[in-house]
């Protein structure tokens, strides 16, 4: 009889270890932005004020307008970017963007105001920028924001 509990035991705690396993690995899968088809600035005018950015649901974000960026100069400057290890930022304001991957793969990020770093909401990881690439960054997405910001068309 004990055999049979441990085996059953086994069984139903075997999918719960398995999809945290494959949770986990998600999350330390490295991004590959050579295969981003779309990199969206979001308007924060447009976000619904008593949310975060993090609760945002898909039909929200639908709703919302946004730029579609020029995607060669986008992963150009992404896959310059570094991944920062065990340190957290003090927002002081942020801008929501959308990163689309050939697989389908959808990213939420949050792009720090003064843009000196971002946050990739699906693997909760910081990513920064090297001096000149910063300033490349910074100059990037501030373009597409003053955009869509000043254009009221989705």
């Amino acid at each position: 009889m004990k055999i049979f509990t441990k085996n059953i035991w086994f069984i139903l705690l075997l999918p719960i270890i398995l999809s945290f396993n494959d949770e986990q690995s998600k999350r330390k899968k490295k991004i590959d932005w050579n295969e981003m088809t779309s990199f969206r600035i979001y308007n924060q005018n447009t976000f619904p004020s008593d949310k975060t950015i993090e609760s945002y649901t898909t039909e929200e974000i639908d709703k919302m307008n946004f730029i579609e960026t020029e995607i060669f100069k986008a992963k150009q400057i992404l896959k310059k970017s570094i991944r920062i290890r065990n340190e957290t930022y003090l927002w002081k304001g942020d801008v929501f963007a959308l990163a689309t991957f050939k697989s389908s793969e959808i990213r939420r990020i949050k792009i720090s105001w003064y843009g000196g770093f971002f946050l990739d909401l699906k693997g909760m990881k910081y990513y920064t920028f090297r001096k000149k690439k910063a300033e490349k960054w910074d100059s990037f997405w501030r373009k597409y924001y003053h955009k869509v910001i000043n254009n009221k068309d989705k």
